[in-house]
């Protein structure tokens, strides 16, 4: 069983020090000679099986699962940011895996099986975690120092409290542990947690990667100039609203800084240019419009994927269309003649 002891307090204390020493202000994000915006892709699962490797030459950044990680080649990884969740993963085990797993599963770790939200296997999230979360990270860039980008946090807020599970599911991996309140007490109860993860992880990259190293959180809970943040499904009405995206003053949380990731959930269930999406979020060309726009007045990276189930399944979110091709470039990437 793991002990919280003070861990959690001398590991702050320590990135502290770290962070003062270091350069936190975002990293530039420049124009592209030819008037283009960044762009942005996300390999999950087995998506790049069978994927040409010259279709990922265009994108700037790609976000990439353990599995999806592990078929990049160095050319492709030198541009990789590698998935991690703090709050659980998609299994239990990792014991089936056949690929290098940097973010062991709870029952490699022996907690108990506390599934969430219908698939999210959970951590007991206590100060420990804290600890274990930041050392997986830091063995990721010890083992891949110079050689990739850096890292994405999915899931990055205080809480998840639209989560489904059982009350007592909930009191196992949420409740109060180490002095602190838990989701009944306090609806921000993991807050102090989290600022710690991503003040952490930013030391991290920045002591390993350098200057050139990035930070990207899906999520609203970015409190640090130098971390990059990730808005999903532009347009989507509770969450990423355009107004929350492009106004001073509505959301300052989730207002859009450069370097920061518009993704545009935008093309029908057959992946194809042209087959547009229409969801709560609005039409998917109106938003990829909208997102290249304000990619190239702030300096944002511009990321497009399925905004309806896809017909031959898989994620929505990895699907490999070329920002400048033929007959189909995105909004606003190349410029005008």
């Amino acid at each position: 069983m793991r002990s919280p002891d003070k861990r959690l307090l001398l590991l702050v204390a320590a990135l502290a020090t770290t962070l003062g020493a270091c350069n936190l202000a975002a990293p530039e994000v420049g124009a592209d000679p030819a008037g283009a915006y960044a762009t942005h892709v996300v390999a999950y699962g087995s998506s790049l099986h069978g994927l040409d490797p010259e279709r990922l030459d265009a994108y700037d950044l790609i976000i990439a699962e353990a599995c999806a990680f592990d078929r990049l080649e160095a050319r492709h990884r030198r541009r990789a940011l590698l998935y991690f969740n703090m709050w659980g993963k998609s299994c239990h085990s990792d014991s089936a895996r056949t690929w290098p797993v940097w973010q062991p599963a709870p029952g490699e770790l022996g907690e108990a099986d506390v599934v969430m939200n219908g698939s999210v296997h959970c951590y007991r999230f206590d100060d420990a975690h804290v600890t274990d979360f930041l050392g997986w990270i830091e063995a990721f860039l010890l083992a891949h120092a110079g050689a990739v980008r850096g890292v994405f946090l999915d899931d990055f807020g205080f809480e998840r409290s639209w989560w489904d599970g059982t009350d007592a599911a909930r009191d196992s991996v949420w409740g109060p542990y180490d002095g602190r309140p838990g989701w009944r007490e306090d609806l921000l109860w993991n807050r102090e947690r989290v600022e710690a993860i991503e003040a952490g992880a930013l030391a991290l990259v920045r002591q390993h990667l350098g200057p050139a190293g990035v930070v990207v959180v899906n999520g609203p809970a970015r409190s640090l100039d130098g971390v990059r943040r990730f808005a999903e499904n532009c347009g989507a009405p509770n969450s990423e609203a355009w107004p929350r995206l492009e106004e001073p003053g509505v959301d300052p949380w989730r207002y859009a800084r450069a370097g920061d990731l518009l993704q545009v959930n935008g093309v029908g269930e057959s992946g194809e240019w042209g087959d547009w999406s229409e969801t709560d979020a609005g039409h998917g060309l109106a938003n990829l419009q909208r997102a290249a726009a304000l990619a190239l007045e702030r300096g944002c990276s511009v990321g497009l994927a399925y905004g309806e189930t896809p017909r031959l399944g898989g994620s929505f979110y990895s699907l490999f269309l070329a920002p400048a091709a033929s007959g189909a470039a995105w909004p606003g990437y190349l410029p005008a003649d």
